[in-house]
């Protein structure tokens, strides 16, 4: 399985992509960040040399560079941990705030839709809005990412 994790050098990001290197060696794990103020890759020290685990430095909002991504890799899964999160950068520069946030978080979504999942009945996307599966205009299944991830790790095990 090609696991793709988003601002993984970020104090969140780093910690989640440590547990999937560490605990499932069968998973490729690629860290795609872009390095800005909160990425930081000694955050990775631990993991850098492990063989299951790939940095990509990159831009999420750079929508070529993230489709081409997804052509060559074809990721099984993403978890977007990246963001602009800071609330003093957000009053100093919004819209880095939209453009990371709002433009990348699209282009991702863009990204599983038309090259990770061309047919509808394929485009599983996990979410925190709640539980309860919810049918979207696109015809995507929205269910609870923790709770999906929890079943496919249980049934790998």
């Amino acid at each position: 399985m090609k696991v793709l994790i988003t601002g993984g050098a970020g104090f969140i990001g780093s910690h989640v992509l440590s547990l999937f290197v560490e605990n499932y060696p069968q998973y490729n794990v690629f860290n795609l960040d872009a390095l800005t103020y909160a990425g930081n890759l000694e955050n990775l020290k631990k993991i850098e040399s492990k063989p299951n685990y790939t940095f990509i430095k990159g831009d999420i909002t750079d929508e070529n560079f993230i489709n081409t991504l997804f052509e060559h890799y074809k990721f099984d899964c993403v978890i977007h941990l990246a963001a602009e999160s800071h609330v003093d950068r957000s009053i100093k520069t919004p819209l880095d705030f939209i453009k990371t946030n709002i433009l990348g978080t699209t282009i991702l979504l863009n990204a599983i839709k038309t090259k990770a999942y061309p047919t509808p009945a394929k485009r599983p996307v996990y979410s925190v809005i709640d539980k309860t599966k919810v049918k979207s205009v696109l015809g995507i299944e929205i269910l609870n990412w923790q709770d999906r991830l929890k079943r496919h790790l249980t049934n790998r095990i």
